[in-house]
């Protein structure tokens, strides 16, 4: 729900900070990542709980939050790799 509330921020802060002829691309590369996200999320998600023990289980649940959360926690860690690597 709450990135669903700051959406367009990040769209708006995402057009600002692009330069003017690379705003469609920009755009393009921001909605290919959040569809795509969108689509992957909840396959890791199964996949885990699926892995560590199905549906009946508390711990697979528990694996399976944390199979989205390392994706999320990961994210800046990538953005640091490719600003370093510019």
């Amino acid at each position: 729900m709450l990135v669903m509330a700051e959406s367009a921020t990040l769209t708006a802060g995402l057009v600002a900070a692009a330069p003017a002829e690379l705003r469609g691309s920009a755009m393009g590369l921001y909605s290919l990542i959040g569809f795509g996200g969108g689509m992957l999320g909840p396959a890791v998600f199964g996949a885990a709980l699926d892995l560590a023990g199905g549906q009946g289980s508390v711990a697979a649940w528990a694996c399976g939050y944390a199979a989205i959360g390392a994706g999320c926690l990961a994210a800046p860690l990538v953005a640091r790799l490719f600003r370093a690597a510019r």
